[in-house]
């Protein structure tokens, strides 16, 4: 088996060699993780995406599969704040930061 310093690569290895998994959880998932849904089509995937204008994207590209989206950004503080939304390039959010 030749391997490829990538995440498609490293998914598919780690999964070939029986490492045990029983969710994904995908945080900042943006409009999908393809890496993630490909190696791990049968598995739950839990979204995390503040973004509300991934929302459809991400409808649309996991409907076929077991998840759930949490609309909400992770930190490892409690509290609330603002999420800055950032386009590079054109109209569409390329970027996302606390």
């Amino acid at each position: 088996m030749v391997r490829y310093p990538s995440k498609a690569d490293m998914l598919r290895f780690l999964r070939g060699v029986g490492i045990p998994v029983g969710t994904i959880i995908d945080v900042g998932a943006r409009e999908e993780t393809l890496e993630l849904r490909q190696a791990f089509p049968d598995l739950r995937h839990i979204l995390f995406e503040p973004a509300s204008e991934f929302h459809d994207a991400l409808r649309t590209n996991y409907a076929s599969m077991d998840y759930v989206l949490v609309p909400a950004a992770l930190s490892d503080q409690e509290g609330r704040g603002y999420l800055r939304k950032i386009a590079i390039g054109g109209n569409k959010i390329s970027l996302s930061l606390p």
